[in-house]
């Protein structure tokens, strides 16, 4: 069952970002770096009490294999139009219950959400490393709509032939 997390989810959904985080560093090391261990309980109850995010989780049994941040932006400028848009800052699924539906659920719980709130799109970044993930938005109907160009120039020098 899709709902919104409750301040005693505060656990589970901070060890499946943890879960996340972990998968993040392994495929992307050069972005990403294991923090101390206190920091995902601190980001998920900063996240709950912060006003603007919004924590969706499967509960199964009072069990939570999934979860959805995401916070809701109004956008605008004088050369743009007015917009209302959900950003999802992570999901996540429980690898041992991947591929089984409750990401799709899960992304149409935060649709569903969204589009109450009056949004005019759902949008997100995913990492360029990130295949299944890129893949799996794909399947939910995302397409992109800006690309980050990057290059690491840290060691550039070294790189570089003289």
């Amino acid at each position: 069952m899709i709902r919104k997390a409750r301040p005693q989810d505060n656990k589970q959904v901070a060890e499946l970002f943890k879960q996340l985080h972990r998968y993040h560093c392994k495929i992307a090391p050069h972005k990403h770096i294991m923090p101390r261990e206190n920091f995902f309980s601190e980001r998920i109850s900063q996240a709950e009490a912060d006003g603007n995010s919004v924590i969706l989780v499967n509960d199964d049994n009072n069990s939570i294999n999934a979860y959805a941040l995401f916070r809701i932006i109004e956008t605008g400028a004088e050369e743009k139009p007015p917009r209302k848009v959900c950003f999802i800052d992570c999901i996540s699924v429980e690898e041992s219950t991947r591929r089984k539906g409750i990401g799709k659920k899960l992304f149409e719980g935060v649709k569903a959400y969204a589009r109450e709130a009056g949004c005019n799109a759902v949008q997100l970044s995913v990492d360029a490393e990130n295949k299944d993930a890129r893949e799996f938005y794909k399947k939910m109907g995302l397409l992109p709509r800006s690309i980050i160009l990057a290059r690491d120039i840290q060691t550039e020098a070294e790189q570089t032939p003289n």
